[in-house]
């Protein structure tokens, strides 16, 4: 039950992670956009 409540969590935290990583990658910038 916990698994399931804490996999699609950690999915979202990756691939917001991902997605940050790679628009901090592409934009180069020491400024972060909220």
């Amino acid at each position: 039950m916990l698994t399931e409540k804490s996999y699609p969590q950690y999915e979202f935290s990756m691939n917001v992670d991902y997605i940050f990583h790679k628009m901090r990658g592409l934009n180069n910038v020491p400024e972060k956009r909220t």
